[in-house]
Order: C-alpha cells, then sequence, then structure tokens
C-alpha cells in the first residue's frame, strides 16, 4: 500500500508540475481582453510591454517585502486586508445599479416568485424547468430574500462570504506551514487576488459556494490531523459532518464545486493509504454522496411542490456546446444546449441523441483536421485562463443594460477607461506570480522526504478544472477559484524563495 501511495504522490506532483508549467507559460505569452459589453468577445492578444516591465518588478517585490512582514503579526495583517476589503467592497455596493441580469438575474426572481407561491419557473420550458443545476442557489436566495428582498443585500453577503473564504484560506495555510512568513503571504495573496472583490455584485452562488468549498477543505485537514491522535469520537463526528454538509452546499451552489469533492475525496483515500485508517475511506465516500444526492434530493422537492417532474437539459449538450465555435470564443458558452432542447420539443432523450450525434461528427472533424484541433483547444485553453480579470468587470454593471455607476472611479473602471486597464494589468501580476510561486514550490517538495498529503489539494483541484473546462463549455468566469486556492502554496513558494537568498546568498556576502 505504500508503494502505490508513493507513486500516486508523484504522479499526482508530475502531473500538476507539468500542468503549472503550461499555463504559466501560456499566461506569460498572452493575454485576452473581453469587450465590455453583450457580445462578450474573446479578443486574442500577446502579451504587453508593460506586462513584461512589471513582471520582473512585482517579483522581486514580493520577495524583498519580507522586511515590511516582520513588523506585523498575522492576525494584524489579516485585520488590516479585512477592513480594507470590507471599505472597498461597501463603497462598490453604495455606488452601483441593484439591477443584476442574465441567469443570474432569472434566479433571483425565481426565488421571488417561489417564495410568492408561484412556481411558473418550474414547469415546462421555465428557466428552472430547463435549468435545475440552479435550484441550489435558488433555495439560498429563497432564504436571503425571506430576510430583505434586496440584491444590494445579497451583494453585501457576497462581501462577507469573500471574507471570510478568505480567513479559512488563511487557517488551511497555518495548518499546512509552520512558517510565519507563508502564512502572512497567504493573507498577502487572498486579498490581492481582486477579481473575488468585484464578484461580490455578481449573484449566481459563485462566491458562497467557493466560501463553503474552502470550509469544507479546512474541516477535512483538521479530520486527517485528528487522525494522527487518539480517537476522539464526538470531534471526529462534527468534523464529518462539517465536511459533508459544506461540499454539499458548495455543489448546490455551484454544481462546478463537486470537483473540489473529488479532490478532497482523492486527499482522504491518498491519506487512508499512508495512515491505514479506514475512516477516512468511509469519509469521502460520505463526501462525495452527499455532494450528488443532495442535488438529487432538492429536483426531487421542487418537482413536488411543483408537480412537474424536473429533469432538465442533458449534461451531453453541454458537451457538445464545449466543442463548438462562438462568437464569444472557442467552446465557449452560446446558448446551444436550450435550442437543441426547445427544437425537440423537451424531450430528453432526443436532445441528448442530438448532442451526441453532434460530439461524434466533431470527432471525426478534429481526427480529420489535427491542426485545426490544435488550434481550437489552444484557442479555447487561451481564452479560458489567460482572461486575468476573470470576467470580473464584465459581470458587473453595464451601460448597455442601463445599469448606473456612480463616481469616476468606478465609471471609469467599468467603462474600460485606464483605470481598468491598469486593473487589468495588475490582475496578470497577481496571477502569474501565483503560478510562478506555485511552480518554484512543487519544484522543492521534490527534494523534501517529508510531504504533507493535504498540500496535494490545490494542485488536484487545479487539475480538475482545467480538465474539465477542456471538456465543458467554458467562460473565463469559471475559473477564477483554481487559482485563488493555489494562494497556500504560492505563499509557501514565496517563503522558500526568501530562505534560499538568505541562506545562499545573503550568508555568503556575510562570510569573510
Amino acid at each position: 500500500m505504500k508503494y502505490i501511495y508513493n507513486i500516486c504522490i508523484c504522479a499526482i506532483k508530475i502531473l500538476s508540475l507539468i500542468l503549472v508549467a503550461f499555463v504559466l507559460f501560456i499566461c506569460v505569452t498572452n493575454r485576452v481582453l473581453i469587450k465590455q459589453n453583450q457580445s462578450e468577445c474573446a479578443i486574442f492578444l500577446k502579451q504587453s510591454a508593460a506586462f513584461y516591465i512589471f513582471l520582473p518588478v512585482s517579483t522581486v517585490c514580493i520577495i524583498f517585502g519580507k522586511k515590511l512582514l516582520e513588523k506585523i503579526s498575522e492576525k494584524q495583517l489579516f485585520l488590516a486586508a479585512a477592513v480594507i476589503y470590507l471599505a472597498a467592497g461597501l463603497f462598490i455596493i453604495a455606488n452601483i445599479d441593484s439591477a443584476i441580469r442574465a441567469d443570474a438575474q432569472a434566479v433571483f426572481e425565481a426565488a421571488r416568485h417561489i417564495n410568492r407561491g408561484e412556481y411558473d419557473t418550474l414547469q415546462s420550458g421555465g428557466y428552472l424547468f430547463l435549468h435545475p443545476n440552479n435550484l441550489g442557489i435558488t433555495t439560498y436566495f429563497r432564504v436571503l430574500t425571506a430576510v430583505m428582498d434586496s440584491t444590494k443585500f445579497v451583494f453585501f453577503v457576497n462581501l462577507l462570504f469573500v471574507i471570510a473564504a478568505n480567513w479559512f484560506i488563511y487557517k488551511i495555510a497555518a495548518m499546512l506551514s509552520e512558517n510565519s512568513f507563508a502564512r502572512k503571504y497567504t493573507i498577502i495573496f487572498s486579498f490581492a487576488f481582486l477579481p473575488q472583490l468585484f464578484f461580490i455584485v455578481f449573484v449566481y452562488g459563485t462566491i458562497p459556494g467557493f466560501c463553503c468549498t474552502v470550509a469544507m477543505v479546512y474541516f477535512a485537514v483538521k479530520y486527517i490531523r485528528s487522525t494522527q491522535r487518539p480517537y476522539r469520537k464526538k470531534t471526529d463526528i462534527v468534523l464529518c459532518t462539517a465536511v459533508a454538509a459544506l461540499a454539499m452546499a458548495a455543489t448546490l451552489l455551484k454544481s462546478n464545486y463537486i470537483i473540489a469533492s473529488v479532490a478532497m475525496a482523492s486527499i482522504l483515500i491518498l491519506h487512508s493509504m499512508n495512515s491505514r485508517r479506514a475512516s477516512c475511506v468511509l469519509l469521502s465516500a460520505f463526501l462525495l454522496a452527499a455532494s450528488v444526492f443532495s442535488t438529487q434530493a432538492v429536483t426531487a422537492y421542487y418537482s413536488e411542490i411543483s408537480g412537474e417532474k424536473i429533469e432538465g437539459v442533458p449534461s451531453v449538450l453541454y458537451i457538445a456546446m464545449g466543442m463548438q465555435e462562438s462568437k464569444r470564443g472557442p467552446g465557449w458558452y452560446n446558448g446551444y444546449h436550450d435550442s437543441v432542447f426547445m427544437d425537440v420539443g423537451m424531450d430528453r432523450e432526443k436532445a441528448a441523441d442530438v448532442g451526441k450525434a453532434y460530439i461524434v461528427q466533431r470527432l471525426n472533424d478534429f481526427s480529420e483536421n489535427p491542426e485545426y484541433a490544435r488550434e481550437f483547444y489552444k484557442g479555447k485553453i487561451v481564452s479560458t485562463w489567460c482572461e486575468y480579470t476573470c470576467e470580473s468587470i464584465w459581470t458587473g454593471p453595464r451601460s448597455d443594460y442601463n445599469q448606473k455607476v456612480d463616481t469616476a472611479v468606478l465609471q471609469n473602471l467599468y467603462g474600460e477607461g485606464k483605470l481598468y486597464s491598469l486593473y487589468y494589468l495588475f490582475c496578470s501580476l497577481i496571477i502569474v506570480n501565483l503560478l510562478i510561486f506555485t511552480f518554484i514550490y512543487q519544484i522543492i517538495s521534490f527534494r523534501k522526504k517529508q510531504f504533507d498529503v493535504c498540500c496535494l489539494f490545490p494542485l488536484i483541484f487545479f487539475i480538475g478544472g482545467f480538465l474539465f473546462h477542456i471538456m465543458w463549455e467554458t467562460k473565463s468566469q469559471y475559473i477564477y477559484m483554481y487559482y485563488l486556492m493555489l494562494t497556500p502554496l504560492a505563499a509557501g513558494g514565496v517563503a522558500e524563495t526568501c530562505e534560499f537568498i538568505r541562506q545562499k546568498i545573503i550568508s555568503k556576502r556575510k562570510t569573510p
């Protein structure tokens, strides 16, 4: 078992190292701009001269900023960052329109209707009938609107979830590393990742789902740590329940977060191989079951109250959509799944057959023209991972939807002014530095005899997200959580780099 464990660890390390290096390479050489209008068109560009100038400057500043961190404690640093985020978030909320649009609006209005006993969106052809994957976020909105029926209240709750998510990321780093500087850099990286701040006005389950995900990871790591001490029944039951409940909540809020459940189940199974604790295998099964069956239970509940059997658009149509050319970008969302489903009279079997036939056709096209297939998937990957704002501005208020923005600062940002260009550059520098220092951390981990299996979670999560969006339909807004989850590892890479410089360079200069 130990032999299999070592092979699995080595395989994950090598695969994730290759993937991080690949994403780092495409990010250093490419950039993608999203037009801030209804077209949502991805524009492919080469990296700017400003990026190449400021990247080494930013990397050096991160490394040599260590001295400044010596003067502040971890708690003070987190509190200061949280206060700044809270102030900035409140400023954004106060100065933007309360109106929302697209799917977020459809789900929010559906929650209002159901709270009033109106089930039109659950009936045949209704929004939730077509998209039952949004029933979880609908339930969440039903709770929030019962407290206060205001989108700005939801924005504020999102802001609290962002700060809470950063706190859990910091606490995860605290369990994974004894290095105080690594924990401080985790705080800096997580709060410097600004797309999450601007996502507070995008009320579509992404932020609360991510908070539940990192909380799930935190309690799962605590449980793994608990298996290294004498058995405590009550504590372990509480931890297992928290892990399963949070995984369930994350998946209900955003179905893509099942990737995190699979990643954590993998970690638990790997740990059981090394520790020979069967309870970890049981928890992994419990975790996955909670994620899968919770969505079925919620769908069954709404089918019961609406009197309509809700099944929704077949998943195969999303895969087919991910293989199509689109005005937005290769493999990007284009509404194909809905149009096919409606064209066949909402017959799931017929719709699935159409999707399967299309997939076979596209596979034949790709096999007959490998060069076209390479260019298609290159465009899909680059447009997904190299749009550094992760559409955090595009998903916010826009003038072409008559969503108003107050103050010159926000008008310049949301109107693609100079501030937007600076924001884009800053986001690109943060993401690339996350990848650089994660890569360094991975290289160093190969040299360490003792390796914490929990450190693999961000990497397995990253691999899962990358593979999923090659197969599924894509958008750049779908991937911010995979970058953000790398922060504890990137922070560890910074700390290791600082220590290397201290030992190999500075100490040599001091030696007579």
